[in-house]
C-alpha cells in the first residue's frame, strides 16, 4: 500500500492542476464574453475604419511627455485596437494633422497644454469640459489635483470624451485630456483596460460618452484608474469655426 502512495498523490495533483486549469479557461472565457460588448461599444467605428491618432507636441526639456511617454500611450490604443483585429497600416500617428485626416475616426491625446489640435479643438468646437490651471472644469464642478509640499504630483484628472466626428458622423472622435500627464496616461490606461470599459458600459449605452477618473501618482507612476464619473452626452460637439479656422487645424 505504500507503494501507491507516490501514485495516488500524482493523480491527486494531476487532478487539482487539471481542475485549476479549467478554471482559469473558464475565467479567461468569461472575461472575453462580458468584455467584448463593451470595447465595441466604446471603440465602436475605431475598429472598422482607418484612425488617426493625435499625440502630444509640447516636448521641451522640462516636459514630463517624453518620446517614451508619447509612444507608450499611442502603443496601448493600438494594441488594444488591433487585438481586435485592426489592421496595422490603418492607424496612422500624427503630431498635426489637417481637416482632410479629421473626417477619419480620430484619437486626441492630451490635453490643450500638450496637444496643440486639442487646443485648437477646444477653441473651435462646443465641448462639455475645459480645463484652467491644470484644474478640471466639468458640469458645474472642478477637478483639482493634489500635490505635496514639493509640488510632486499625488492625484490627477482626466476628461474621456467618445462621440461623432464633428467633421463625419459616421466616424468616432475621442479625446483623452488629463489636468497633467499623469491623468492623461490614466486616461489611456482606462480607455484600453476592458474592465473599465465594461463598468463605462453599464452606466452609459449611448453612443456619446464623457468619462472622468482619477488616479493615484506613486513615485511618479500612475495607478490603475478608477471612475468618477461616467455620463452620457445628449448633444454632439458642434463645429463653430469659419473656413480660415478649419484650415489652420
Amino acid at each position: 500500500m505504500l507503494s501507491d502512495l507516490p501514485i495516488s498523490f500524482i493523480a491527486a495533483l494531476l487532478s487539482g492542476i487539471a481542475l485549476f486549469s479549467l478554471l482559469a479557461l473558464l475565467r479567461l472565457l468569461y472575461d472575453i464574453i462580458t468584455t467584448k460588448k463593451p470595447v465595441l461599444g466604446f471603440w465602436d467605428r475605431c475598429l472598422r475604419s482607418p484612425v488617426s491618432i493625435v499625440v502630444p507636441t509640447y516636448s521641451d526639456e522640462n516636459s514630463l511627455f517624453t518620446s517614451r511617454t508619447i509612444s507608450s500611450a499611442s502603443a496601448k490604443v493600438e494594441s488594444l485596437l488591433c487585438s481586435f483585429h485592426k489592421k496595422p497600416e490603418e492607424i496612422k500617428i500624427f503630431e498635426a494633422i489637417d481637416v482632410h485626416n479629421m473626417e477619419e475616426n480620430v484619437i486626441l491625446i492630451g490635453g490643450p497644454i500638450s496637444n496643440e489640435i486639442t487646443r485648437k479643438i477646444m477653441q473651435f468646437f462646443k465641448v462639455p469640459f475645459y480645463f484652467e490651471n491644470h484644474v478640471l472644469n466639468c458640469c458645474n464642478r472642478k477637478y483639482e489635483p493634489k500635490l505635496d509640499e514639493n509640488g510632486d504630483i499625488l492625484e490627477d484628472y482626466a476628461f474621456i470624451l467618445k462621440t461623432k466626428n464633428p467633421y463625419n458622423n459616421k466616424k468616432n472622435f475621442i479625446v483623452i485630456a488629463g489636468c497633467y500627464v499623469y491623468g492623461c496616461i490614466s486616461g489611456v490606461i482606462a480607455v484600453t483596460d476592458r474592465g473599465i470599459l465594461r463598468n463605462i458600459y453599464r452606466k452609459a449605452k449611448r453612443k456619446s460618452v464623457g468619462v472622468i477618473i482619477k488616479s493615484h501618482v506613486i513615485n511618479n507612476i500612475p495607478q490603475k484608474p478608477f471612475l468618477l464619473e461616467v455620463f452620457e452626452i445628449e448633444d454632439e460637439i458642434t463645429v463653430r469655426m469659419s473656413q480660415n479656422e478649419e484650415s489652420q487645424i
